[in-house]
C-alpha cells in the first residue's frame, strides 16, 4: 500500500511539470512598465483574466491589493548574514460573486475567464497595522500614514532614482492568487498560481503631524557659533553667529512626474559680535546641499529617527543610509554688514527667531554687526524625490546643510567655514483631495478591508 506522504510527493511532482493556469493582470490606463501614479482616494480599476491548455481543478480565486515594506541589515562582523524583515502593512480584498465562478469548480480550456476588480487607495491604514512598542503617542497616528512607492522596480524592471539604499523597499502590488485543496497538507488550501504587478503609490502626508514630529526631535542645530581666529596663535578676533528657521514644505507634483510644483526658500542670519573694535569678516559663499537620510532596520522603531544620533551604534538591527545632493552656491558679494548696538535689542528678524523657535539667542553687551541672505531652494529634476515619511521599519527625511565660507580681511587670506544643519520637508501637493464632493464620492469602494 502506498503511503500518504509518497502519494503526496508524486502529486506535487505532477502539478510542478503540469502547465499552470495563464493569469494576466489587465489595469485601466496603465502600460508596460511604471506609468500612470496614484494617490490618496484615487480609484484603481481593472481586470483579471485567467486562462488554461487543460482542465483545472481549484477552490477559490483571491485578488487584493497589497502594500509591504521588505528591510535587510547586514549584520556585524562577528555575525555574518543579514537581518530581514517583512512587513504586509496593506491588504485589500476584492469580494468576487459566488455566480461569477464556473459551477463545476473547474477551470475549461478555450474558454477565458474574466474577474474585475476596484480599489481605492485609502487615507490612512488600519491601526492594527503598527502594533509594536512604542516611545510617544504619535507614533501610531505617523506609522498608519501611508509610505510611498520606495525603491521599488516596476515592471519590465522600470526604476526611478529615488536614491533607496539596496538595502530597503515598499511596494504596492494587484495580487491574484488561484486556491486549491492541498491533500495531506496542514493548510487546508494552499496557492498553486501566485502571481502580481506593482503600481506606483503616492500618497499624502498629514504635514502636521510632520511638523508635530519635527518639533519633538532635538538631533538639528539652528543656531551654530564659532570663533573668529587667525594667526599663528589662532588670536580670537569675535564670535559668529549663524541662525535659520526650517523653510516652508517643498510640494512635489502628486502627479510623480520627478519635478516639484512648489519651491521654498530659506532665509540665513548672521551675527558678528568683536573683541573690541574688530571689523567683520568678509563674508565669501553659502554653498547648501541635501542631505538625504533614509532610516531602516529590521524590528519596529519604536521612536523618530530624526538624526544620525538616532542610530544606537550596539543595535545591529538598525541602519542608515546618506546621501547629499549638492543644490546651488550663492555670493555674499552684495550683501553688507550692519553695525548694530545692544543696547537698541535684537533685530525683528533674531526677535522672530526667539519667538517662533525659542533659539534662545543671547546677545554680547556692546556693538555688533547682522546680515542676512534669503535664498530659493531648488531641487534637482534628475532623481525622484518621495515626501519625507516614517513606518514602522523604514523612514525618509531631509536635511539642509548651509555652509557658510569667509575670512578676515588683512589678517589671514585663509578661507573658515561654518556649517549649519536644518530640517526641511517634502510633501505632496493634491490640491483635489479636500474637495468634499469628490472626496465623499471616493469613499465608498465594494472592498473588504482585511487586517495584515
Amino acid at each position: 500500500m502506498v503511503s500518504n506522504s509518497i502519494f503526496c510527493r508524486g502529486l506535487s511532482r505532477l502539478e510542478y511539470n503540469t502547465p499552470r493556469p495563464r493569469v494576466t493582470i489587465h489595469v485601466d490606463g496603465q502600460g508596460p512598465g511604471l506609468n500612470k501614479p496614484y494617490t490618496t482616494l484615487d480609484q484603481i480599476e481593472g481586470t483579471v483574466s485567467i486562462d488554461v491548455n487543460h482542465t483545472t481543478k481549484f477552490h477559490d480565486i483571491d485578488i487584493s491589493f497589497e502594500g509591504y515594506s521588505k528591510v535587510s541589515v547586514e549584520r556585524t562582523v562577528q555575525v555574518p548574514g543579514q537581518r530581514v524583515a517583512h512587513h504586509t502593512f496593506l491588504r485589500l480584498r476584492q469580494p468576487i460573486e459566488p455566480d461569477a465562478y464556473p459551477k463545476s469548480g473547474f477551470l475549461e480550456p478555450k474558454r477565458s475567464y474574466r474577474f474585475p476588480f476596484i480599489f481605492v487607495i485609502p487615507e490612512r491604514l488600519l491601526p492594527q497595522s503598527c502594533d509594536h512598542e512604542q516611545s510617544d503617542v504619535i507614533i501610531r497616528p505617523t506609522h498608519t500614514q501611508l509610505p510611498p512607492t520606495f525603491g521599488s522596480h516596476g515592471p519590465g524592471g522600470s526604476y526611478l532614482n529615488d536614491m533607496a539604499p539596496d538595502t530597503c523597499q515598499i511596494s504596492y502590488v494587484i495580487r491574484v492568487r488561484i486556491l486549491k485543496e492541498s491533500p495531506g497538507d496542514s493548510r487546508p488550501l494552499r496557492p498553486f498560481v501566485d502571481v502580481s504587478r506593482k503600481l506606483r503609490v503616492i500618497p499624502i502626508i498629514n504635514r502636521e503631524l510632520l511638523r508635530k514630529v519635527n518639533e519633538k526631535g532635538r538631533q538639528h542645530s539652528m543656531r551654530r557659533e564659532k570663533p573668529v581666529k587667525c594667526g599663528l596663535i589662532k588670536q580670537n578676533l569675535g564670535q559668529l553667529v549663524v541662525t535659520a528657521c526650517p523653510p516652508e514644505p517643498i510640494l512635489l507634483d502628486h502627479l510623480g512626474s520627478g519635478t516639484h510644483t512648489t519651491d521654498t526658500a530659506i532665509t540665513v542670519h548672521l551675527q558678528f559680535h568683536p573683541k573690541g573694535d574688530e571689523q567683520p569678516p568678509q563674508l565669501k559663499t553659502l554653498q547648501i546641499k541635501l542631505s538625504v537620510l533614509t532610516f531602516h532596520a529590521s524590528t519596529p522603531w519604536k521612536s523618530h529617527p530624526l538624526g544620525v544620533d538616532s542610530i544606537d551604534p550596539g543595535e545591529i538591527h538598525q541602519d542608515l543610509a546618506i546621501k547629499e545632493v549638492p543644490l546651488s552656491s550663492y555670493s555674499f558679494a552684495s550683501t553688507g554688514w550692519t553695525k548694530q548696538s545692544s543696547s537698541k535689542g535684537p533685530t525683528r528678524s533674531l526677535r522672530l527667531l526667539t519667538k517662533e523657535r525659542r533659539l534662545g539667542e543671547s546677545l554680547i553687551q556692546g556693538n555688533y554687526y547682522t546680515t542676512s541672505i534669503t535664498v530659493p531652494i531648488t531641487l534637482p529634476k534628475n532623481i525622484h524625490f518621495v515626501s519625507t515619511f516614517h513606518s514602522c521599519f523604514i523612514s525618509r527625511i531631509y536635511n539642509l546643510n548651509l555652509c557658510v565660507s569667509y575670512y578676515m580681511p588683512k589678517k589671514s587670506i585663509l578661507k573658515s567655514t561654518l556649517t549649519l544643519k536644518v530640517p526641511i520637508t517634502l510633501d505632496v501637493a493634491a490640491p483635489f483631495l479636500w474637495d468634499g464632493s469628490k472626496r465623499n464620492e471616493k469613499l465608498f469602494t465594494p472592498l473588504t478591508l482585511l487586517i495584515p
